[in-house]
């Protein structure tokens, strides 16, 4: 919190504290002023796979779910947004279940049970691998941001596309129990 505040230009370094109250304060309102562009941009995305019948096509489900991170730029044009939400989403302590938690992202939530119904796993082995899913995605758009990364030798559509097919794979891998 320390570090918000010197990067704001704040001399007072417990300013960000303050405001906010403590981290799991800052993430939500970080969460909170991202959210209803995400979910906009799902919802449109949503409604096209709906109008061209596939609903079923999970494919085009992850694509609506993930694909919207993509476009959470900050005044640099880097995706901040997914850095962060990768800590948020592997590294803190927010609970295994916190994609079906009622006051989360309703369309978020729709398109999970929808990706939930078309895959065959366990509920636990799900909750592992949709965060593994998103987080691997949300790797691929970090490391876009880096000049001296692998990727850059193709554009993002196509690297979004790779990262949405790893996704996809990594939820209809086999299951062995």
């Amino acid at each position: 919190m320390r570090q918000i505040s010197q990067e704001a230009g704040s001399g007072n370094h417990f300013s960000v504290q303050y405001h906010f109250g403590n981290k799991k304060a800052l993430a939500e309102a970080i969460m909170a002023h991202r959210m209803p562009n995400l979910e906009r941009l799902r919802g449109e995305m949503l409604a096209k796979v709906t109008e061209a019948g596939k609903l079923g096509d999970l494919h085009a489900l992850v694509r609506a779910l993930l694909l919207p991170y993509t476009t959470q730029t900050d005044e640099n044009g880097e995706h901040s947004y997914a850095a962060f939400a990768i800590h948020l989403y592997w590294h803190s302590s927010i609970p295994k279940t916190w994609l079906t938690l009622p006051d989360f992202a309703p369309m978020v939530r729709h398109i999970l049970m929808l990706i939930r119904q078309a895959v065959d796993l366990p509920d636990d082995v799900f909750q592992i691998r949709i965060r593994i899913a998103i987080v691997s995605f949300l790797h691929v758009v970090v490391a876009m941001d880096r000049e001296d990364t692998m990727f850059n030798a193709r554009t993002d559509a196509d690297m979004w596309e790779d990262a949405i097919d790893t996704a996809v794979a990594i939820l209809t891998a086999p299951f062995r129990q």
